[in-house]
């Protein structure tokens, strides 16, 4: 997807994950192996969702990079509200295309960008209703 690169993964000796992208290769061990092998194989997953007002249909990547967050932040000088919507201009596809800040301010109704926030920064479990935590509508059980 637009900015992050392909990857190859290939396992080497005992705990070695070798990272290979356009412009170099890396051999990680330890944990940034564990990493390394995590982000290409969330890397190959991709979920597709029908936003509810538009009908567009859009593309999350399985794996969201903590650079795109932070750059999304640094966009948005503090206003949580536009660092989301900057992020999420970052890594999802509208119907294959990449829409920017000024598009989804002016185009995307209110509703399908709050869906597309909780897509991307929901808890999953909140999501599949196995939050045991939570009540059928989401809110805290009392103690």
């Amino acid at each position: 997807m637009g900015g992050q690169a392909r990857h190859r993964i290939a396992r080497g000796q005992q705990g070695t994950t070798t990272v290979t992208n356009k412009t170099k290769t890396t051999d990680f061990t330890g944990v940034r192996a564990k990493l390394a092998a995590h982000k290409a194989k969330a890397g190959e997953d991709h979920k597709t969702e029908t936003l509810p007002q538009s009908g567009v249909t859009v593309t999350i990547p399985g794996f969201l990079n903590h650079g795109q967050w932070m750059r999304a932040q640094r966009q948005a000088n503090g206003d949580v509200a536009t660092a989301q919507a900057a992020f999420v201009t970052e890594v999802v596809r509208f119907e294959g295309e990449k829409l920017t800040l000024a598009d989804m301010r002016e185009l995307v109704d209110a509703k399908d960008m709050l869906f597309l926030i909780s897509e991307i920064f929901g808890d999953e479990k909140e999501a599949d209703g196995s939050d045991e935590d939570q009540d059928s509508s989401g809110n805290a059980k009392p103690a």
